[in-house]
């Protein structure tokens, strides 16, 4: 990693413990420190432990910018999602968040968690249980906000609300790629009817879901962004955050033979190593699931800290093709410690999902 990567993983851990010093000197390219926080969606917080260290004035300043910033955008998000709920309680239907603000709880300043697309699931509890409203929701939230949902995605809707982006799924995962992710689909939704949580956002009651599904939907979620791109930071640290809130909640013996099954145990083990070496979160709550392969987890770190491939392809359908082909073949690392299938199963797979969504 280079000297920018270092100074913002010293400067995290400061934020979180106060047991590391921040590593400023006189050669701290702020600039750069700034940019790659901003890369690693955790602004606010990195600004939070500037704020400790003695900066430029300039870099104070912009330090002050990034969290106020971070604090207007999240009151924003909060209104919007306060608005949709009760737009759907009207009409007795219930909305879970799915990652989001619904993290952000578990952060020790909230409103300093950046925001992003606002994901949600909308449900009725009836005789048969807990059954998805993704349709009619839709209808809810297209009439109240005079809108129209854009149903041309695989796994859930999108509506944009008040300049935000609104996932409104009915599955959890894209369950049309993989044989895999369908199998994981099913145990989701096994899972997300066990004991929900809720909160209240602006008033309004909102529910997320059980610590259970969580322990699977997110680990799942950030290996497949791993897998297929890239991951940030933010994603890591909501990981750590859930797992420091309700690591004695879980049946970790029976998660972690489940992540074996669906063979994201290697990549869940790195990434609890990495909780604990480099943002310093204690080992016991991850209750012994960690990596014994160093030069791995160091791996995965410098491709969080430093991507070899942007998340966005390039322009024009065949220069397209060729990014995502270069970037499959070079993520086969990535691969084998987050799927079961084998890379060339991988590789039709999602060549058909591609061709289905017209990506290729």
């Amino acid at each position: 990693m280079d000297s920018a990567a270092q100074q913002l993983l010293a400067i995290v851990r400061h934020t979180l413990w106060h047991d590391t010093p921040a590593l400023a000197t006189e050669d701290t390219d702020w600039n750069a420190l700034f940019a790659l926080a901003d890369r690693q969606h955790i602004g606010a917080l990195a600004a939070d432990g500037i704020g400790d260290m003695t900066p430029p004035p300039e870099a104070r300043l912009k330090a002050k910018g990034y969290r106020l910033l971070s604090e207007n955008l999240y009151r924003h998000h909060e209104h919007s999602i306060a608005d949709i709920a009760a737009a759907l309680r009207r009409e007795g239907i219930g909305m879970m968040l799915l990652k989001g603000i619904g993290l952000s709880l578990l952060w020790p300043v909230p409103n300093h968690r950046a925001v992003g697309d606002i994901d949600i699931f909308t449900f009725r509890i009836n005789d048969k249980g807990l059954v998805c409203c993704q349709s009619e929701a839709d209808d809810i939230i297209s009439k109240s906000f005079g809108i129209v949902a854009d149903n041309s995605h695989e796994h859930h809707s999108i509506l944009q609300i008040n300049g935000i982006v609104v996932e409104n799924h009915y599955d959890f995962i894209n369950a049309v790629d993989l044989r895999s992710s369908r199998d994981i689909e099913r145990y989701l939704k096994q899972l997300v009817s066990h004991d929900m949580k809720t909160a209240t956002i602006c008033g309004e009651r909102i529910f997320l879901p059980p610590p259970v599904f969580n322990a699977v939907y997110l680990i799942r979620h950030i290996g497949r962004h791993f897998s297929g791109s890239r991951i940030n930071l933010r994603q890591v640290l909501d990981w750590a955050f859930f797992v420091r809130a309700f690591h004695n909640d879980i049946d970790w013996n029976s998660t972690a033979g489940y992540w074996q099954k669906i063979g994201l145990l290697p990549f869940a083990q790195c990434i609890n190593s990495i909780c604990i070496a480099h943002l310093g979160f204690p080992p016991d709550i991850f209750h012994g699931i960690v990596s014994t392969d160093r030069h791995l987890t160091e791996r995965i770190v410098d491709d969080i800290m430093q991507p070899e491939f942007t998340t966005t392809p390039p322009d024009g359908h065949i220069a397209s093709a060729f990014f995502r082909l270069r970037r499959f073949l070079a993520n086969g690392w990535k691969r084998q410690i987050t799927y079961k299938e084998s890379s060339p199963r991988a590789f039709f797979s999602l060549a058909i999902s591609h061709l289905r969504r017209g990506d290729i």
